[in-house]
């Protein structure tokens, strides 16, 4: 699940054969199906929105007009399921795959730029510096590499000390990532050292931490709390909708880009949008 940059409308992905859903961010309603777009498990837009990028189980990566959603270029030919997708420019992408691969893709081409092998698991995120310089990408055992993207190269390997709920590029200097045991980190895109911790008190699976690292968004399950990730406190509290048994498995929360919204859905289960 994604939302686009203008914060109006919603991605939303699932593992079933079905595909790519376009939701209205005001309500969750769906708006269109992106028809060719069938088993991607990971969707995001380019910066500006003029591009929808999908990937998935499947072992396909395709790129989409972000506001007629006809096809631009279907890619193919991954030889793995992809984990994690993100998109720096209108043109092109990153994915980490099963086979802890990041792979560089660019609509230009009919096959991925270059790629390179990182760690030993499958690559669960991945998240570019502001600059879209250097991209993060952590491994499903919690291990983070920054990869120059100009170089191509491995500057640095940190490990996070277990899973990863979520990371991000909170600035120019610092990454923020918050671990499913409930530890945020911030940690220097220089040199890789964690430069501070703190525990939020909660386990987390599903989390997503705001563009500026200002807050955080985790589910219970029952509830969905903001939790300032530098002291620890409980900043605000939504309980989930009623109409639904609760987030669970593979949730998903967005938060939008200026921080004022965010959304959440379980596999089933309704778009829920609310305020922050």
């Amino acid at each position: 699940m994604a939302l686009n940059p203008a914060g109006d409308r919603i991605v939303v992905t699932g593992r079933s054969a079905g595909p790519v859903t376009i939701h209205d961010a005001t309500d969750g309603s769906v708006l269109t199906v992106v028809e060719g777009s069938e088993s991607a498990w990971n969707a995001c837009w380019s910066p500006k929105g003029e591009t929808l990028w999908t990937a998935g189980f499947d072992q396909r990566v395709q790129a989409f007009d972000g506001n007629t959603y006809e096809g631009i270029r279907n890619f193919g030919g991954v030889p793995a399921q992809v984990w994690s997708l993100a998109s720096a420019d209108e043109h092109s992408a990153i994915t980490g795959d099963l086979s802890h691969r990041l792979r560089a893709w660019d609509i230009g081409y009919d096959a991925s730029k270059w790629e390179i092998s990182l760690g030993a698991v499958a690559l669960r995120l991945c998240e570019f510096s502001k600059d879209a310089s250097h991209a993060f990408v952590c491994d499903n055992a919690g291990t983070i590499s920054d990869v120059d993207l100009v170089g191509r190269k491995v500057n640095w390997v940190a490990h996070a000390g277990g899973m990863l709920a979520d990371l991000r590029a909170v600035d120019e200097q610092s990454l923020m990532t918050v671990g499913v045991d409930g530890t945020v980190r911030l940690i220097s895109q220089a040199t890789g050292q964690t430069e501070g911790e703190n525990s939020i008190g909660t386990y987390c699976s599903h989390a997503a931490i705001s563009s500026r690292g200002s807050f955080i968004v985790i589910s219970t399950g029952a509830e969905l709390l903001a939790i300032a990730p530098r002291s620890g406190a409980l900043l605000w509290r939504h309980p989930v909708a009623s109409d639904r048994s609760g987030l669970h498995g593979d949730a998903r929360i967005e938060l939008s880009h200026d921080e004022s919204m965010f959304a959440v859905t379980s596999p089933g289960e309704p778009i829920d949008v609310y305020d922050a």
